[in-house]
């Protein structure tokens, strides 16, 4: 049994940008955000966007408080915008570009004369909205046959299309319209997404035996998807979450493809996703299942993390020229597995409904990782102690400032100007801390247990420098890619990262210049050496990690565990590279 996910399962582009909007607001304001209409038509979604002060507004005549109102992504009339600031709403306009694009369409065509004929759904708010732009001059048809119905003595006519149609309906309406009309203009306003959707189902029922539609009921673009792998005669199951799936039924299929609407959040469909793949392990024989839970239990205890830090330590030691000793690997190991372990432990939201993959197997274990992160606390410090007072005392320095980071608050004449009240709320801060206590573990760390503090009195610090400001960056740009992986959720999770605050493509920016930085930090601590073997070892992790980066940024791996293991891969393949 397989599992297919289609590529374009989940929020559209406009939908994403609207609920990213709504929560930024939510974000900065602490008064309730109101959306004209239902944001988004899932209803776990709302109920979610319920817990973080996002309400859809109540019967006009009922809500004239004032506070910020937001415009959701299909748009409204010109006129509800002016209604909505004359009653004293501060007006969010979140409406889809596409959508904007098709109003200021219809706005322009009708005020030259045209008569403005929309292909869409009667009633739905995106054409309700178009309606609005056109000035009375605004038609609707829903198929071909009704174009019989239009008025007689249409001159002029423009023709535009509902951005969510989808299949060859506006073709076929346009046809018809050219037969019945002279003057005809044609502006095909689809939005892309919801054709590649569709297309995609297409492929994808060609290939699998049944097929799984997740998304709310109330959604007309996740019904059409149902409709349309049906009409395909492919079984086909709509659920909303993963607890409404028919197993027994499924259980029967080889080959279950996965697809979902466009207002569907990506943990509902993780969660589903989960579930089935569940389902497929249930069949595998004996061996099989316990080497691939042994797999997760590497990847989500962490311990790939903490064996790719041991391998970067092997790497800096080279780098450095220093005698390697196995404690320098060991140290890190410990040290940063058990913090990273306890990181995830104390982000764990309160709803565990919201997380999926290797996070929701983490929080059903939480008290056993928490267990595994204290005793590998105090493995790495009875090691750092037996390395030598030095080492314990950077190692207890650093479980200091750490502690003061994840506890310490902002005083409160700050915290007003800043808008955190803790140090850990500072977007970016969570970075820049995880890539010091890296750069301190696998490279000052085993220099000190070297020269003890003669290092301080003139010997050359060159290597030193450069070897701590390549893991440094390395671990930067790990830490940056999980984050910009997990933007939505931690939007959701009310999480501020530096890719939240910045957005996508400052932070892409960001890590392509860290990535290129790195590349000749790299080439400079090789070729310092004068062998070309040299070179290829501080490379080679830049490399992996930048492949990496551009398969997160690229959205092409769906399969969260996979991708983790990949994350750490940089770091085992230049240990590995070392040790040969």
């Amino acid at each position: 049994m397989g599992i297919r996910l289609a590529k374009t399962a989940g929020f559209c582009w406009g939908v994403r940008r609207a609920v990213n909007l709504a929560l930024r607001v939510a974000h900065e304001r602490s008064q309730r955000i109101l959306t004209f209409g239902p944001l988004i038509h899932n209803r776990q979604a709302l109920d979610l966007l319920r817990t973080k002060g996002i309400e859809q507004m109540p019967k006009e005549p009922e809500c004239r408080s004032g506070g910020p109102i937001l415009i959701r992504a299909h748009g409204v009339a010109p006129d509800v915008k002016e209604n909505l600031a004359a009653g004293g709403f501060e007006v969010i306009d979140a409406t889809c570009p596409h959508v904007a694009r098709t109003q200021r369409i219809v706005e322009r065509q009708a005020a030259e004369g045209f008569h403005v004929i929309i292909v869409g759904d009667r009633g739905h708010a995106e054409v309700e909205g178009l309606l609005g732009y056109s000035h009375g001059r605004g038609l609707v048809i829903e198929k071909p046959e009704e174009v019989e119905t239009l008025p007689d003595g249409l001159e002029k006519v423009c023709v535009v299309a509902q951005t969510t149609q989808g299949g060859d309906r506006f073709e076929r309406c346009v046809e018809a319209i050219r037969r019945r009309c002279k003057n005809v203009q044609v502006f095909n306003t689809r939005c892309s997404d919801t054709n590649n959707r569709q297309l995609e189902l297409f492929e994808l029922t060609g290939q699998v035996d049944a097929v799984v539609v997740v998304g709310g009921r109330g959604s007309a673009n996740t019904t059409r998807l149902v409709e349309l792998s049906r009409e395909r005669g492919v079984p086909t199951w709509h659920v909303e979450t993963a607890e409404e799936l028919p197993l027994d039924a499924l259980e029967r299929y080889k080959e279950i493809g996965v697809t979902a609407g466009a207002s569907t959040p990506h943990w509902i469909i993780e969660q589903v996703v989960d579930r089935l793949e569940w389902l497929q392990r249930r069949r595998r024989p004996l061996v099989w299942r316990a080497a691939s839970a042994l797999l997760r239990l590497l990847v989500i205890g962490q311990v790939f993390l903490a064996l790719g830090a041991g391998a970067l330590a092997l790497v800096a030691s080279h780098l450095m020229r220093l005698e390697y000793r196995l404690a320098y690997s060991g140290l890190p190991f410990f040290y940063l597995g058990s913090m990273h372990l306890l990181h995830l432990w104390a982000t764990l939201p309160r709803d565990l409904s919201l997380v999926s993959g290797p996070t929701r197997q983490f929080a059903a274990h939480r008290r056993t990782a928490l267990c595994g992160a204290l005793l590998s606390l105090l493995a790495a410090i009875v090691l750092s102690a037996w390395m030598g007072v030095w080492v314990f005392a950077l190692v207890a320095l650093t479980t200091f400032a750490g502690a003061i980071y994840s506890f310490g608050r902002i005083p409160e004449s700050w915290a007003r100007r800043m808008r955190y009240r803790h140090l850990h709320n500072i977007p970016g801060s969570k970075d820049l801390c995880v890539a010091l206590a890296w750069a301190m573990m696998i490279v000052i760390i085993p220099w000190v247990h070297t020269y003890g503090i003669a290092w301080l009195g003139g010997r050359n610090m060159t290597p030193l420098i450069l070897t701590a400001g390549f893991v440094f960056g390395l671990a930067m740009v790990r830490s940056l890619t999980v984050d910009y992986r997990e933007i939505e959720g931690d939007l959701l999770l009310g999480r501020e990262t530096l890719p939240i605050l910045v957005g996508r493509k400052p932070t892409h920016y960001l890590l392509s210049f860290i990535l290129a930085g790195l590349a000749i930090m790299a080439a400079v601590l090789g070729l310092s050496t004068g062998q070309f073997r040299d070179a290829w070892l501080p490379l080679t992790p830049v490399l992996v990690m930048a492949a990496v980066y551009w398969v997160t940024y690229r959205q092409r791996m769906r399969s969260h565990l996979l991708w983790a293991f990949l994350l750490d891969l940089p770091f085992l393949v230049a240990g590995v590279l070392a040790w040969v």
